[in-house]
């Protein structure tokens, strides 16, 4: 992953926590993203294979306030760990979950 990257997600997730208190007990439809760096190591007799690759994922939820202490969410998650190659060999890693949560 570049400086430019890094840089660039640091300056968002700043952005997003400042504002995040303040909206924080809010119910309602929530949208957020994330990106790093995925690592496929591959050790056997045929194939030496170590490489990176960006990865990222992005996601969106339901927030419900229930009670005054304890809000409930769902959550729809899609994660792409990216696409390394070398030598002929290539992986592919991508997936999505659901996810029920208590806040």
């Amino acid at each position: 992953m570049s400086t430019k990257q890094l840089s660039a997600f640091a300056i968002l997730a700043t952005a997003i926590s400042i504002s995040a208190p303040a909206c924080a007990a809010e119910s309602g439809f929530y949208l957020g993203a994330g990106v790093g760096q995925s690592t496929f190591k591959e050790d056997s007799s045929n194939i030496n294979f170590d490489e990176n690759a960006t990865a990222w994922k992005a996601f969106a939820g339901y927030r419900i306030g229930a009670l005054p202490i304890v809000d409930f969410a769902g959550e729809l998650t899609y994660r792409d760990f990216g696409r390394p190659d070398k030598a002929g060999a290539e992986f592919k890693a991508k997936g999505g979950d659901a996810s029920g949560l208590a806040i």
